[in-house]
């Protein structure tokens, strides 16, 4: 979907939303008035195109199609915690990259479908007619990548097609207005931003590494349960997301590099180069979690936390291949499912200290180029791509600050016990910290 016929219906949207208040006059909405749950289904148009071929390592290449614009739609069910503060989850459908490049004869097509679960607050500062709104949330994405090649033997490298799937989440964030068709029904439009959408971390050791974000632009029609609802039964669930930085204790790199270079266009050792390793063993941690409260301020929490991705690079730039190829990079992607128990102390009437330990299902996704020798010696191939779980030990400590009776805001900080792989990146524990909000709903 074009921009042009993404504008085209949010124009027609607001028209047809005017007609309807007009001609429903007699039945306006209650400003004062809100509901538990709402429903709806949005579609609209991605924008993906920051991520460029020359990122992408294909502009040896003459780019004969490339789409970064696809439709998108997405499901989204809503529970409005108050007449400010939603919690969302969502299912986004995030269309398709198709791309097709040539090179004399030979022709590369690859076409890469991601899919997307989120969680977000939605706040609206004020509910009318018109009601605009921020939301804040985690996204957790899943891709699969098809590659297939023509032609390719002599040319390419590795000749043969290729698929290849995976998952890593971020920060979405967005803006947009509902507008009130009747106590029920509403219209929404809006656009988001998915942080760190499309990422390569391997083989961009030229440019850095690369963390390109996505816009998502949609409209959509949702139906609101319970329109004259106007209180809420006290709850025992709590939901918090806390979003700060990350640490890793596995070895991640050894010293130096010393191996080949590579020139893809001929499968030929273009050079054998050293240098020193650089480690980056922290990146961004973020944590979503459900609480369910009991008597004499216990809980239990289950929880999802997202390491973000730990890598080590080539500190001499010369360590790099022409062509596509380069050498002298390893990544480790963490992500962790758990549980555990906590109690609350109050400190003060508005103050509470929430010691927390539990277990967690750890995720790991260990990827080296070149086989990296960690004791400082390379290797002349690429290395596998390690996928491999473990279960660990969590202990937490936060602080809360109750800013109103429902809302809290706080910092927290989560120990994670030894987990990864020596055959891999090594082991290590792993920490998070950052400040974060807790709702009842």
């Amino acid at each position: 979907m074009s921009t042009k016929i993404y504008k085209t219906l949010l124009a027609t949207s607001i028209l047809v939303s005017s007609l309807g208040i007009y001609a429903n006059s007699s039945n306006d909405v209650e400003q004062s008035k809100y509901s538990n749950w709402y429903f709806g289904a949005s579609f609209g148009e991605g924008d993906y195109s920051k991520f460029t071929v020359e990122d992408a390592e294909v502009d040896s290449l003459t780019t004969v199609r490339h789409k970064q614009e696809p439709s998108i739609y997405s499901l989204t069910a809503g529970k409005e915690i108050n007449e400010n503060l939603a919690l969302e989850f969502s299912y986004i459908d995030l269309g398709k990259i198709d791309y097709r490049g040539t090179y004399g004869s030979a022709a590369l097509n690859s076409i890469t479908e991601a899919k997307a679960a989120t969680a977000m607050f939605v706040y609206k500062p004020f509910r009318d007619k018109l009601s605009p709104f921020v939301k804040l949330g985690y996204g957790h994405q899943f891709y699969k990548s098809t590659t297939t090649k023509e032609n390719a033997v002599g040319v390419f490298q590795n000749p043969n097609n290729e698929t290849t799937s995976g998952s890593g989440g971020g920060l979405i964030y967005g803006l947009g207005f509902d507008y009130n068709l009747s106590e029920n029904f509403f219209l929404r439009a809006q656009t988001e931003i998915l942080r760190k959408h499309q990422t390569d971390y391997i083989n961009n050791i030229d440019n850095g590494y690369i963390e390109r974000d996505s816009s998502l632009n949609q409209v959509g029609l949702f139906y609101r349960f319970n329109g004259n609802k106007t209180s809420y039964p006290d709850s025992n669930w709590d939901a918090s997301i806390f979003y700060g930085s990350s640490k890793t204790g596995a070895r991640m790199t050894g010293g130096s590099y010393s191996g080949n270079t590579w020139n893809l266009t001929n499968n030929a050792v273009s050079a054998q180069v050293s240098g020193s390793m650089t480690d980056d063993k922290s990146d961004e941690y973020q944590r979503f979690s459900l609480i369910r409260n009991y008597a004499n301020n216990y809980s239990s929490e289950i929880f999802y936390a997202d390491f973000g991705t730990f890598k080590s690079r080539a500190s001499n730039l010369g360590i790099t291949g022409s062509g596509n190829a380069l050498t002298g990079s390893a990544t480790k992607t963490a992500h962790a499912y758990g549980a555990s128990l906590a109690k609350d102390f109050n400190l003060s009437p508005t103050i509470s200290f929430v010691p927390s330990i539990g277990l967690a299902y750890v995720k790991h996704t260990d990827q080296i180029y070149n086989n990296l020798d960690f004791s400082g010696v390379g290797g002349s191939s690429r290395g596998p791509i390690n996928k491999y779980n473990d279960i660990t030990y969590t202990a937490g400590i936060k602080f809360d600050y109750e800013v109103m009776e429902d809302l809290s805001i706080g910092l927290r900080y989560d120990h994670y016990g030894e987990t990864g792989s020596d055959d891999a990146l090594g082991k290590g524990t792993l920490a998070g910290y950052g400040f974060g909000i807790t709702h009842k709903f």
